[in-house]
């Protein structure tokens, strides 16, 4: 049974490159079979369809994320970019990935104010206007930008939550820092991210009260 629903759905896919719940309905079974190359396999010929279209090609790329390619990822957001230089989601998504391991800083924030520009409430984009000012050392900046995406929030973003207490940190206010980070543990966002992050939590918190430096995340110009 579970042959024939993937051949409808690779049929389906094949004849109709936008319909997005058949592409990723067949790319989540695939992975969660660990059948990876198979997933590949669609999402690259559905990349060579859709090759025109900025919208589905953005969908693409985090399917690509979700199969453990983010060099793909990475790759087709730049095409999105390319048909359609201010698609925010796309330049928020890149600028925040470069950002987050430490490279292309200068592009990774152009990137992210033309988000910000387009969308000045969203808070994704807001925090990650906070993350490549945080990654550059400039703390106070970083901040101002995180308080922006976490006041209109009724139940803060674990990653803004976790990022604001690394800036806090960084700006020797431990105690703002120990609060901010305590918030994660009522965290109402759901999955594996949320766990991790109160694992970090957990370990930062134990690092202050022992009177240790805490691990907050590398900056950038900084070298370290």
């Amino acid at each position: 049974a579970l042959k024939l629903f993937l051949e409808r759905l690779e049929k389906e896919s094949l004849q109709h490159p936008h319909n997005r719940a058949a592409l990723e309905t067949l790319v989540i079974v695939y992975a969660d079979q660990d059948r990876l190359a198979d997933a590949r396999r669609v999402l690259d010929a559905q990349r060579l369809a859709l090759a025109h279209d900025p919208d589905q090609l953005y969908l693409l790329a985090h399917l690509y994320e979700r199969i453990k390619q983010p060099d793909m990822t990475e790759q087709v957001l730049q095409e999105v970019l390319q048909l359609d230089p201010h698609h925010s989601p796309a330049a928020n998504d890149l600028g925040y990935s470069w950002a987050d391991q430490g490279k292309n800083l200068p592009e990774a924030e152009r990137l992210i104010r033309l988000a910000v520009q387009a969308e000045p409430d969203n808070q994704s984009f807001l925090d990650s206007m906070g993350w490549v000012e945080y990654k550059r050392g400039l703390f106070a900046q970083a901040r101002d930008f995180l308080d922006r995406a976490l006041q209109p929030a009724q139940w803060a973003d674990p990653v803004v939550l976790d990022h604001m207490g690394d800036v806090l940190y960084r700006l020797g206010r431990d105690a703002d820092a120990a609060r901010s980070l305590e918030r994660l543990k009522t965290s109402q966002a759901a999955g594996d991210e949320p766990e991790r992050l109160k694992q970090k939590l957990e370990l930062k918190i134990r690092q202050q009260h022992d009177a240790q430096p805490v691990s907050v995340a590398p900056v950038v110009d900084s070298g370290n």
